[in-house]
């Protein structure tokens, strides 16, 4: 019997110790002025946490790795659990230690070492005609009550005006009063005619796509027997008040998606519609779990197999798609999100500063910053704006010079994952740009620091190098230059 009880013993002290062995643990210290990123977009590594890269939901912007400003990385083939105290890391994981890697001196050597070591680029891209023309939000123009003339009137005289042609998005309220995807017959009579009309004077054709019904209406009875509407915890309808009175909305599902598709491909197919852009942004705050998982799974489905397609909100379904977000609907929380996304690996997704009933000093600072965003968008002309209105003609006539620019730079982007959109601490290490997310690097060319409040002067700081702003003064950094932006003009400095 002794002899059993030692045998058992020995058993499982191996047992043990075979599972110790394959728990490994390994700490790492954050170094004096050093910053991570990586896991998440949403994660600022300012306070403790933990987080296991097994567990992530695929419509989150997340990847599998730390990267740090001092040119470090730690990334894992198997799943890693990390906790973080403030000070240092702890990296577990079953069936390997974890080493902390050399990947650089900077954030971006390290971000570029471990892309193209463990998580190579694909190569794909969006489409190239969203990120060289401008688009015309006619929303901004035409308002609610739009039409097929209102439309073109709006077209003809951004043509009168010396602006360029581009791509022309007809907001929400095209669709028939069914809410079923066909063109409202007495705003929209003869559909295929504005189409040709609009192409002929130098512009696509995009439509905003939502899955928002009028809450009333034989389309609004027949999803409410079918229980496919968007209902509170209580069971209650939601409704949304938006800009064309009070909506409903059909939560997308993959059925959903596909019937979506084929409406789109129609609209195609029947009017010579160039693109889409599917637009959920309202109800993305308005589901939680499983619903969320559900939304965002069919919502990235639809118009799949079509080119020309704007997502909103931003998912990391989408992929290789366009994709725009919002952040908490500030300009700089919109700039900080999209930044941070870059960072975790995911290159063309570009910030929205469109916000419903803006209006005066906050409507003008949203409509000249949004021109100047690898998703260029004029959401309010510049006769909108009287005499300040010669600075916003100024930017998107900048903005469109810049077409062979941006091909390149989505190009570059393709192929070594870096954003479009980058931080200046990762352009600029050891620059002081650490915690800096009010000024952005479009590629590795121009500055852009946006007004993002009703502040007069803008402060700008240039890194080290040689800057010319856009009246052709040159700076030489690193200095602080004060932009006056009282009227109207969009602190936009060259590297020379």
């Amino acid at each position: 019997m002794k002899k059993f009880f030692t045998t058992i013993l020995l058993i499982l002290s191996t047992f043990i110790s075979v599972v110790a062995q394959k728990n490994h643990t390994t700490t790492i210290t954050v170094q004096d002025g050093e910053r991570w990123w990586g896991l998440s977009a949403d994660q600022t590594f300012t306070e403790p946490f933990e987080w296991s890269t097994d567990s992530s939901k695929p419509y989150e912007f997340r990847m599998a790795a730390l990267i740090s400003s001092a040119g470090r990385y730690v990334w894992s083939k198997s799943p890693m659990q990390i906790s973080f105290d403030g000070t240092s890391f702890a990296i577990n994981s079953a069936d390997e230690k974890v080493d902390v890697r050399k990947g650089g001196r900077s954030l971006r050597e390290a971000y570029l070492v471990y892309r193209h070591t463990h998580a190579a680029p694909s190569g794909g891209k969006p489409d190239e005609m969203l990120y060289t023309n401008i688009i015309y939000d006619a929303a901004g123009e035409v308002g609610a009550l739009h039409t097929s003339e209102s439309v073109v009137a709006y077209a003809e005289r951004l043509i009168a005006e010396e602006l360029p042609a581009g791509i022309m998005m007809i907001p929400d309220g095209w669709q028939s009063h069914s809410s079923e995807l066909v063109f409202d017959a007495e705003s929209y009579p003869s559909p295929a005619d504005m189409v040709t009309k609009l192409h002929q004077l130098g512009f696509k054709v995009m439509l905003s796509v939502s899955p928002y019904i009028p809450a009333v209406g034989r389309e609004f009875v027949r999803n409410r027997e079918a229980g496919t509407l968007l209902c509170d915890e209580q069971g209650n309808i939601v409704l949304f008040d938006t800009e064309v009175g009070f909506m409903a909305c059909r939560v997308p599902d993959m059925a959903t998606a596909e019937r979506f598709s084929g409406e789109l491909r129609s609209l195609m197919n029947s009017y010579g519609v160039d693109g889409f852009r599917i637009d959920a942004t309202l109800l993305e705050s308005r589901l939680s779990g499983e619903a969320l998982d559900n939304f965002y799974s069919a919502w990235a489905a639809v118009g799949a197999d079509i080119p020309m397609m704007i997502y909103a909100p931003a998912s990391a379904l989408v992929g290789e798609k366009v994709a725009v977000v919002a952040g908490d609907g500030t300009i700089e929380g919109a700039l900080r999100q999209t930044l941070r996304i870059g960072l975790t690996g995911y290159p063309f997704v570009s910030p929205t500063f469109y916000k419903a009933h803006a209006e005066g000093e906050n409507l003008w600072r949203r409509a000249i910053s949004s021109v100047a965003l690898p998703i260029a968008t004029v959401i309010a002309p510049p006769w909108k704006f009287g005499t300040r209105g010669e600075e916003l003609a100024k930017v998107i006539r900048w903005r469109a010079e810049q077409s062979e620019f941006m091909g390149d730079l989505l190009n570059e982007s393709s192929n070594t994952a870096e954003a479009m959109m980058r931080t200046m601490d990762y352009m600029f290490p050891k620059d002081g740009f650490s915690n800096c997310y009010d000024h952005y690097m479009l590629g590795d060319k121009w500055l852009i620091a946006p007004p993002v409040n009703d502040e007069k002067v803008r402060a700008v700081r240039l890194p080290r190098g040689v800057w010319e702003d856009m009246r052709g003064r040159r700076y030489r950094g690193p200095r602080v230059v004060n932009v006056d932006v009282s009227r109207g003009q969009l602190p936009i400095f060259e590297l020379q």
